[in-house]
């Protein structure tokens, strides 16, 4: 799979070199925003893919930048990750051409169909403020957190496998992509979704802008159409391989796969 890696090449240095991706990390790391294990999950982290990509597009003087994803068809971690020293990151766990569909037989684990789930299934219910981010963890995540999500941050492991530490790997921004994308394609599968009143109306906060000020403050039902932030995901002819169980051997799409700006 090639990615569209140029800009994130030029820019990933300059972000770190001025302490722009140190702070996307500590934003990470900051459970006040009660982004995981929670229905929060799905429309913060796509706030916080928003501002990275305008933060990579300011870095790299590409103003038409668009998150590259990883397709989980592709059952490795992409050679760029080994072979490129920007994307590079010394104390990820799994070996070289491991696959994610050995990794899961070895743990005893599969992806299942999820994209069928019902809201309450695929987006998990909402954690109350104050409680411990691993209590009851499961209870409040939903599918598609504990599904697809967690089982590829575990693949990969080192910072990947850290809350505090996961967006410091730069295959954490192509992971979440991907996840992203999974919303998607829930969306469109459920047609126009009705989302609960109380979901819509949570406030996501803790974001930086493109000038490293702090972000204005969205709901999550103004989170619900990629258009507003100016980018769609193009039609994939072949069913997300979360969808499959276990995944199936497809041959490998060499092209360039992502968010495209509308």
């Amino acid at each position: 799979m090639l990615f569209r890696s140029e800009a994130l090449r030029v820019a990933i240095p300059k972000l770190r070199a001025s302490g722009a991706w140190q702070r996307q990390v500590a934003i990470h790391a900051d459970m006040r925003w009660r982004h995981h294990s929670s229905w929060r999950f799905l429309p913060w982290h796509r706030l916080q893919l928003v501002w990275f990509e305008r933060l990579v597009a300011r870095a790299s003087g590409k103003d038409d930048f668009a998150l590259p994803y990883w397709d989980w068809d592709v059952d490795t971690l992409p050679e760029l990750f080994w072979t490129d020293g920007v994307f590079e990151l010394p104390g990820r766990e799994l070996a070289h051409h491991e696959t994610i569909s050995g990794f899961l037989r070895r743990n005893g684990q599969a992806f299942t169909g999820r994209l069928t789930d019902d809201f309450a299934t695929f987006f998990g219910r909402a954690r109350q403020t104050g409680r411990q981010p691993d209590q009851d963890r499961r209870y409040f995540s939903g599918s598609c957190e504990w599904s697809g999500h967690n089982l590829i941050h575990g693949f990969v492991g080192g910072d990947m496998g850290r809350l505090d530490r996961s967006p410091n790997d730069p295959a954490f921004w192509m992971h979440h992509a991907n996840i992203d994308r999974l919303w998607s394609l829930w969306a469109e599968r459920r047609g126009r979704p009705a989302y609960p009143r109380g979901w819509k109306a949570e406030v996501l906060k803790g974001f930086v802008d493109a000038d490293g000020r702090e972000a204005p403050p969205l709901t999550a039902g103004e989170t619900v159409e990629t258009a507003a932030f100016g980018y769609r995901y193009a039609a994939d002819p072949t069913p997300p391989v979360v969808m499959a169980m276990p995944p199936p051997r497809r041959p490998l799409r060499q092209q360039e796969i992502g968010r495209a700006h509308v």
